[in-house]
């Protein structure tokens, strides 16, 4: 199995980092594109990302207005599409006209369906669904979309939109098989790399802000200890 570590073109690396005792989870803290540049051409088999979607959210350390946004974004979808086969990624639904135009074309447009939702969109209405994009990669799902409501999440810490921890696994079992490398540029709280513990595949994930890197390492840590081993491998859970 390749270390985690081979994945980038100089180490050790220069940032706060924790990688698990098996060595199958890394979390960094720090700027995703900083990272993303030292990573070698597919390293990873795939990307699961929730970037921030520029709509003015409440983060610890990060403002959500930037300037030059899409280009930002079209920026690190690059890098991803460079250093793995697959990206699977959250664009914000008020943003997905915008990525339509990217120089890159999604492979398709997923969808997650939640029925309990109750925020009105920029028409009025109660928008109950949000687009996840697939780049390349094959999908392994019998199904294109995920129907799972919102629910109040207690381990997260003060990250205002942390991404369920079902929809993580459904996520990275739709674009992964087991033992493979899943990459999270944007890991907030910590949801991609325990889904990853939960299923049986590796994780390196970037995060920036101190805070919720320090809620991922939390979050790891009780992953580890609360999943179930047969012969020392994860049992993988199915989806609900």
């Amino acid at each position: 199995m390749t270390p985690l570590l081979d994945a980038f073109s100089d180490t050790p690396l220069d940032c706060p980092h924790w990688l698990s005792p098996c060595g199958t989870v890394l979390l960094i803290n720090s700027d995703s594109m900083a990272v993303l540049q030292r990573m070698h051409a597919k390293s990873v088999n795939c990307v699961v990302t929730d970037p921030p979607y520029n709509i003015g959210e409440q983060y610890a350390n990060y403002e959500d207005n930037r300037v030059a946004y899409y280009e930002w974004c079209e920026e690190w979808l690059s890098h991803c599409l460079c250093v793995a086969e697959c990206v699977l990624v959250t664009p914000g639904t008020p943003n997905l006209t915008h990525w339509t135009k990217f120089k890159h074309d999604p492979a398709w447009i997923h969808c997650w369906y939640k029925p309990n939702a109750t925020n009105r969109s920029g028409a009025r209405w109660v928008n109950v669904w949000e687009p996840v994009l697939r780049y390349g990669g094959k999908w392994r799902h019998y199904h294109d979309s995920l129907r799972l409501s919102i629910g109040r999440q207690t381990d997260t810490g003060n990250h205002p939109c942390p991404k369920p921890l079902k929809w993580g696994t459904w996520a990275v079992t739709g674009v992964s098989d087991a033992g493979q490398i899943v990459l999270d540029p944007f890991s907030g709280s910590g949801t991609t790399p325990v889904a990853c513990i939960q299923t049986g595949r590796r994780c390196i994930a970037i995060e920036i802000d101190p805070g919720y890197f320090a809620v991922g390492i939390s979050r790891c840590e009780a992953a580890f200890a609360d999943t179930a081993t047969f012969f020392g491998r994860p049992v993988q859970r199915e989806l609900a």
